[in-house]
C-alpha cells in the first residue's frame, strides 16, 4: 500500500515560490527547498520531479494568482487615473513586488533568454496582462473616461511596459517617492483629450 503524502501540494508551492522568489532558481539548491519546504528528498522528487520542473509549476501557480488578482482588480472604478496611479505604486511600494522584485520579472531577466519553457510561461503572462487591460481600456475609451488617442492595446502594452520598468527600478532604488513620482507621470498618457 503506498504511502500517504503528509504534506498540501499547494501549500509546498507556494513555499517552494518564495524561495525561488528570493534567491532565483539558480541561487537555489535541492539542499535549500528541502530545508525550507520541511519535507524529505525523495517524497520532493516523487511529487515534482526535478528542481526544474518544481520551479515551472512555482512560476505557473503565480500566473494563475497574477491572473486571479487582475481579475478582482479590474472592475470598473469610477476614476481610472486614480486606479492606474495606485496599481503601480501597490505593486512596486506597497505590494508583494516591493522587497524582492515581481517573481515573473526576476525569471524573465535571469532565465527566459535562455530556456523556451520559461520563455512561455512569461510571454503568457504579459499576453494575458495585456489581453485584460486592452478590454479594461476599451471599456473605459467607450464610456469617456480615458483618452482615446491611443489604441486599448497600445495603451495596455505601455502599462505592462512601465510596470515592469518601475518593478526592475524599485529593486535598485530604495525611495517610495521616485515610484509614486513615475507612476503619476505614467498615468498622464491616459488623461483624457481637453
Amino acid at each position: 500500500m503506498p504511502r500517504t503524502k503528509t504534506f498540501v501540494r499547494e501549500e509546498i508551492l507556494e513555499k517552494a515560490m518564495e524561495l525561488f522568489w528570493k534567491k532565483g532558481f539558480h541561487g537555489t539548491s535541492m539542499q535549500d527547498l528541502v530545508d525550507h519546504l520541511g519535507i524529505n528528498r525523495a517524497s520532493l522528487y516523487a511529487t515534482y520531479g526535478d528542481k526544474y520542473q518544481l520551479f515551472l509549476e512555482t512560476l505557473t501557480q503565480y500566473r494563475k494568482e497574477q491572473i486571479h488578482m487582475l481579475n478582482k482588480l479590474l472592475k470598473q472604478p469610477e476614476d481610472i487615473i486614480k486606479f492606474l496611479e495606485d496599481f503601480l505604486v501597490q505593486q512596486n511600494v506597497d505590494g508583494s513586488c516591493s522587497k524582492d522584485g515581481c517573481f515573473i520579472v526576476n525569471t524573465s531577466i535571469d532565465m527566459a533568454p535562455h530556456d523556451e519553457k520559461v520563455n512561455k510561461l512569461v510571454v503568457g503572462n504579459m499576453i494575458s496582462f495585456e489581453q485584460k487591460f486592452e478590454a479594461f481600456f476599451e471599456l473605459a475609451q467607450q464610456n469617456g473616461l480615458i483618452s482615446n488617442k491611443n489604441s486599448p492595446r497600445t495603451l495596455a502594452r505601455f502599462l505592462y511596459t512601465s510596470s515592469v520598468g518601475l518593478r526592475v527600478l524599485a529593486r535598485t532604488v530604495n525611495d517610495p517617492e521616485v515610484i509614486r513620482e513615475i507612476a503619476k507621470t505614467t498615468v498622464q498618457v491616459f488623461y483624457r483629450n481637453t
